[in-house]
């Protein structure tokens, strides 16, 4: 009588740590569903496995589309609209198809300044297309500006103005030039002027490049050479100043 009992229950204890055993190894799903199923008729609970729904890359992928996930491709930017056209989509106000804006002096992005200097001004300057520049006609005088900045440290600009006389478009050689250097600072800027016959300008690049409202726009390149020094205006209390380098390609509007 005493013995049975005994048996009895060690095989009851036995069957139990069977059966935690298989619920607590980690399987494939579908021993997942076979260790749930016998948990249950054994009244003992488990958190829910997760579904093979939950588990599809695919579905991921869609929840990312429509709920707050975000997939790698909402990463990439298409930049062509922005980069050649106005924010609306139509391309930009005088644009070529042929052709980029480039902004600057010249349409060609061929604008230059070289400029070297001693004496009132020491400057060493060497700047491209992103000089401002205009060039004019009136009667029979061709007068062009170019300014540079910024210059000593951010502190000032140049501002360098030729006149020339009888400069007809396209023409090549050399022929007198009128100079004037303004420092752009202050409330005074000082300036230093050239006479009417020590400075030089040799054209060596004189094209037209395109027609525009006001007229034919022609790229004027070239360098200057003076002789002696060019005096300070009255106001500027400066020394003189000695050009000893100057090269530029800039631009000029014919009528």
């Amino acid at each position: 009588m005493g013995f049975y009992p005994r048996c009895s229950f060690c095989a009851l204890l036995l069957l139990a740590c069977e059966r935690a055993l298989v619920v607590g190894e980690h399987g494939g799903a579908g021993r997942g569903r076979e260790d749930a199923a016998t948990a249950g008729a054994a009244g003992i609970a488990f958190p829910d496995a997760p579904s093979d729904e939950a588990s599809d890359p695919g579905a991921d992928a869609s929840a990312g589309a429509g709920g707050g996930a975000t997939s790698d491709s909402s990463d990439v930017v298409d930049v062509g609209v922005d980069a050649t056209a106005d924010g609306d989509g139509s391309p930009a106000d005088g644009a070529s198809p042929d052709r980029p804006i480039i902004p600057g002096c010249l349409p060609d992005g061929a604008g230059q300044l070289t400029f070297q200097s001693s004496g009132g001004l020491v400057l060493d300057i060497a700047q491209g297309n992103e000089i401002n520049c205009t060039g004019s006609v009136t009667g029979s005088q061709v007068s062009v500006t170019d300014q540079a900045g910024p210059i000593l440290g951010g502190h000032a600009a140049l501002k360098v103005d030729l006149v020339f006389d009888n400069l007809a478009p396209g023409y090549l050689g050399v022929l007198p030039v009128h100079v004037t250097i303004t420092e752009i600072a202050g409330a005074l800027p000082p300036v230093w002027i050239s006479s009417d016959t020590q400075c030089s300008a040799e054209i060596t690049t004189h094209g037209f490049l395109e027609p525009t409202d006001a007229g034919a726009l022609y790229e004027l390149g070239g360098s200057v050479t003076c002789t002696g020094t060019l005096a300070p205006a009255p106001d500027n209390a400066n020394p003189p100043v000695t050009i000893t380098l100057f090269r530029f390609m800039t631009a000029v509007l014919y009528p």
